[in-house]
């Protein structure tokens, strides 16, 4: 596309108007991990870095395809994250209120059950 005429400028727009959106989400988690102490140098901080840098040297396309990649990739990651999340709360809510002691069947609370316990498991339970 660099090679059509009058078109490389009209692209740089984009990638700056896409830095413009991104970046400012990947700029505060930046600052906030070198804000703690000791500082951390994160992959935000990297992205941030390279992201300027990328500008710096006039290559505003390459800067904008690092912040819109990488922008991409925490967006769904934060997806798997929260799927895994809920998949974690189903299989806690699956936890029994109450055992049923092996030898002599009394139901007795979760809580109540120490090692060493023998419990029965029914089918379906």
């Amino acid at each position: 596309l660099s090679t059509i005429p009058g078109v490389t400028p009209r692209i740089e727009y984009f990638g700056l108007l896409a830095i413009a959106f991104i970046a400012p989400q990947i700029c505060k988690r930046a600052w906030s991990s070198l804000a703690n102490w000791p500082p951390i140098l994160d992959i935000n901080c990297l992205m941030v870095l390279a992201g300027a840098g990328a500008v710096a040297i006039g290559d505003v396309t390459e800067g904008a395809t690092v912040v819109v990649l990488f922008g991409l990739s925490d967006w769904l990651e934060s997806l798997a994250t929260t799927s895994v999340r809920e998949a974690i709360r189903a299989i806690i809510d699956l936890k029994p209120e109450v055992a049923v002691l092996a030898e002599s069947r009394k139901t007795i609370q979760v809580e109540d059950v120490e090692k060493g316990m023998q419990l029965e498991v029914r089918a379906g339970e």
